[in-house]
């Protein structure tokens, strides 16, 4: 499992690996930074910023991150995920805009709502409230799934509104938005080190488990793609014990050469 370190790109253009503490504040210039084993911590800045200065944390295949915006807002993000944020809010305005997978648990401001624009174009704005976005580039659909609170989801063409345990799918070809009722946990394992698959195609588990582990796949039968699997899985689990759980339950045969998974019948 490829777990590197995490990439912060500084709005000048200057980047930095987030693998060690020691002095790190120093070297960015960055006064309201802290950066610990539990990740990154903004502070607002005394008074409010008349422009956004912009930086990106860059999450890498197999890593996680957790970031505390400035205004005490909080992000899980999951593997292969970008957010770009404002070092310091403005007064009209909290928005970041993600590429991948996180969590967040927004604090509360009547006053400023907090905005998350989507690489499919998708907004999901809330005044404060906990909730996932998936928005990966190779995903047909963005998923958000509301644990608490309220949002809203949507763009220029409609939106809809979430109470929690439900989920919004916008479908990236046809710009479609449905609402579905979900077991909301299952959204949210990854935070906690888990896989939760419930009736979901090889197909789709082999996409998560791509994003997490350094591995191509290849099917020698097509049909098998569609066969479906439940189960809890630990993200921390040794490849190979995954693997022999998935053909335990299956007819499939799965061999791994190198960084190639392939998979079949038996």
């Amino acid at each position: 499992m490829a777990q590197g370190s995490p990439l912060l790109v500084l709005a000048d253009g200057r980047t930095m690996l987030l693998n060690d503490s020691v002095g790190w504040g120093r070297e960015a210039d960055l006064q309201q930074v802290r950066l610990d084993e539990q990740g990154i911590t903004y502070q607002q800045s005394d008074s409010l910023e008349k422009e956004e200065v912009f930086n990106t944390l860059i999450i890498p295949k197999g890593g996680e991150f957790q970031i505390q915006l400035a205004d005490g807002s909080r992000v899980w993000l999951n593997s292969e995920t970008e957010l770009r944020y404002p070092v310091n809010f403005t007064a009209e305005k909290r928005r970041v805009f993600l590429k991948g997978e996180a969590y967040f648990e927004v604090a509360k401001n009547a006053q400023i709502p907090f905005v998350v624009t989507t690489s499919a174009g998708i907004d999901v704005k809330v005044l404060g409230t906990k909730f996932n976005v998936a928005s990966y580039e190779n995903d047909e659909q963005v998923t958000t799934t509301l644990a608490e609170g309220s949002v809203e989801v949507g763009d220029e063409k409609g939106s809809v509104r979430l109470k929690p345990e439900e989920q919004a799918l916008f479908c990236k070809g046809d710009r479609s938005l449905r609402v579905q009722k979900v077991d909301v946990g299952m959204y949210l394992a990854w935070k906690d080190g888990k896989f939760i698959f419930e009736e979901q195609s090889l197909e789709q588990i082999m996409k998560q488990l791509q994003r997490w582990y350094e591995m191509s796949v290849f099917y020698t039968n097509e049909e098998v793609k569609q066969y479906t699997f439940s189960g809890d899985l630990k993200k921390y689990d040794d490849f190979d014990k995954i693997i022999r759980m998935l053909e335990e339950v299956s007819g499939i045969k799965i061999s791994i050469k190198e960084n190639c998974v392939v998979i079949g019948t038996k």
